[in-house]
């Protein structure tokens, strides 16, 4: 079977209630809106956030984010092509876009962010345009599938029969068989261990310092280039660390820090939390995604309560963050 192609769309006009204007400057409240396609599908969800700026008395702060899901898989945030228009009337007619192209579902992106003049409005009208792009079986001829995609398949089934393996993996009483030229080919950290010298005879196992799915996660990167849905994103990456597989580790890294872009609302909350955990784990990579982002958006973090009670918590840590950061290179 080949695969096409298929839109699946939303088109409305909706009048949208706002939250309520905070009464404290600087603090945020918010709403939201669902639109579900046509087809049933996908859906996604309009955020609304307003804030009051302490630097100007007379206006308020409004951010438009939107965020896409699977409704036959809610809590995926896989990657799909997905996009569209939406036109704030307010006052003046305003359109704003966000590309068709390679996004993460359940995860929330801005449409825009403009400042308005008091009085605030109780509800704002919006014209709506979204899609999501998907690839489809059909009943077309397919074409001869790639070198590539034959040998992600073929690494990927060696992987899941274990033929021919070499080594085994073990973790918490689980024992996965692998190739130790395949680890060695992807992580420096097994192309030391398997050195020419070293025994690789029947039976040979290695204790590796992570949980079974980790290490299962881990080893169909290794083998496929590919992650599943359901990754642990923060473990993944401090497991990726620490046996130096670096191709994974960029990709983590990249994932998180747009992440916190786009969850700009909990980023605070995510940074500390994520601190910590580099500090426990001594996990360079994740310290440096939390370095990188404080750097850019040091009054938002930094002003936080969460960052606040973060100092108290973990004195040390939190120093050391801040100082490191101050020495970031550009």
């Amino acid at each position: 079977m080949a695969e096409k192609k298929v839109t699946s769309k939303v088109d409305v006009t909706v009048c949208i209630p706002l939250p309520q204007l905070p009464k404290r400057e600087d603090t945020l409240t918010t709403t939201s809106h669902s639109l579900v396609s046509s087809d049933g599908l996908w859906s996604w969800t309009l955020e609304l956030e307003a804030l009051k700026p302490s630097d100007e008395y007379r206006k308020f702060q409004l951010k438009v984010l939107c965020s896409a899901h699977d409704q036959k898989s809610p809590s995926s945030k896989r990657i799909i092509s997905w996009g569209g228009r939406l036109e704030c009337m307010f006052r003046h007619s305003s359109v704003s876009k966000l590309a068709n192209i390679g996004r993460y579902l359940d995860t929330p992106y801005e449409f825009f962010t403009k400042k308005y003049a008091l009085p605030y409005p109780t509800e704002i009208k919006f014209e709506i345009n979204l899609s999501a792009i998907v690839m489809q079986k059909s009943s077309e001829p397919k074409r001869a599938p790639s070198g590539v995609s034959l040998l992600t398949k073929s690494l990927g089934s060696l992987l899941e029969s274990g033929i021919m393996s070499d080594v085994q993996l073990c973790t918490e009483g689980e024992e996965i068989p692998a190739h130790c030229s395949i680890l060695a080919a992807r992580s420096d950290f097994f192309k030391t261990m398997f050195k020419p010298e070293w025994n690789r005879g029947v039976g040979n196992s290695v204790n590796v310092n992570m949980s079974p799915p980790i290490l299962k996660e881990m080893l169909r990167y290794i083998y496929t280039g590919s992650l599943g849905d359901s990754a642990n994103m923060t473990d993944l990456l401090i497991a990726a660390d620490e046996y130096l597989v670096t191709d994974l580790c960029n990709e983590i890294k990249e994932w998180l820090q747009e992440s916190l872009v786009c969850n700009s609302k909990t980023a605070a909350s995510v940074c500390c939390d994520l601190l910590k955990t580099s500090a426990t784990n001594n996990s360079p990579s994740l310290k440096r995604v939390v370095l990188e982002y404080l750097k850019s958006h040091r009054k938002q973090v930094m002003q936080s309560k969460e960052w606040e009670q973060f100092q108290v918590d973990n004195r040390e840590v939190a120093a050391d963050a801040v100082l490191e950061m101050y020495n970031l290179g550009d």
